[in-house]
């Protein structure tokens, strides 16, 4: 169930974008949409920012990738894929390669079963083993989701995604780096400032209102013993929003 202030958010949101979404499904009428209360998990329910802002969310993704490897041919995950805002156009610039979503969601990996027929999705849970064999993945992708994982689950999914990388395989994670200090209270600002992950905890771990900030060297401290880190591109205030960091590692196997 919705919480209360989440639940006016998503309305006022479907009230601003009715006629801007209603216009894209009349362009559209083929592209399979998921339920609104997805796309607003996803994109704040702006349906052209769900989808066109996906396939370019995709498009950065291969580009950052093909830096440092071929992307054709390799084993793909998106972990934390949500509604496949990005996975349904991987396949699409990968060529050959096999594209596997993961979410704890599970209305939205069955969602993601019965429309996205260009991947395999699969269900997780917060803080348990992926269902992958070790070394399963060349390419993993995380957008934003350690910016939603408790401390100690950070800890966890940083030695799981290095599990289920294969030999040389490379990563690419997002996280909430110091643009969002404007966003931060005066105690947490200190803490950030002091090179401690910063955690907003009063809601259900995992969910898009549960936030986690990670200071650079935090984040680089929790990688190193499993990684290389090949780029770390910190985020600035953009006109849409803030972005975050971005991270690219590559396996030490």
């Amino acid at each position: 169930m919705m919480m209360f202030a989440d639940f006016v958010k998503f309305n006022v949101y479907r009230l601003i974008n009715f006629r801007k979404n209603r216009a894209f499904r009349a362009r559209h009428p083929g592209i399979k949409l998921p339920p609104d209360y997805m796309v607003f998990e996803s994109f704040k329910l702006d349906y052209e920012k769900y989808y066109d802002g996906g396939m370019e969310s995709a498009a950065w993704v291969v580009s950052v990738f093909s830096k440092y490897t071929s992307v054709d041919g390799k084993r793909v995950l998106d972990w934390g894929c949500g509604p496949a805002r990005i996975t349904r156009h991987l396949s699409g610039l990968m060529q050959k390669a096999e594209i596997v979503g993961t979410d704890y969601n599970l209305d939205t990996v069955e969602w993601c079963r019965q429309n996205i027929p260009n991947a395999l999705f699969h269900t997780n849970t917060i803080n348990s083993q992926l269902p992958f064999p070790d070394d399963r993945f060349d390419l993993i992708i995380g957008i934003s989701i350690f910016t939603h994982l408790s401390e100690i689950n950070h800890q966890f999914w940083i030695k799981e995604l290095y599990r289920v990388i294969g030999k040389g395989g490379i990563i690419l994670l997002t996280t909430a780096g110091a643009a969002f200090k404007s966003q931060m209270t005066d105690s947490e600002a200190v803490d950030f400032e002091s090179n401690r992950l910063v955690v907003r905890s009063n809601v259900m771990e995992g969910h898009r209102t549960y936030a986690a900030f990670q200071p650079v060297v935090y984040f680089r401290d929790l990688c190193s013993p499993y990684f290389d880190i090949l780029e770390c591109k910190e985020g600035v205030p953009k006109s849409w929003g803030i972005e975050q960091d971005y991270w690219i590692l590559k396996a030490k196997k």
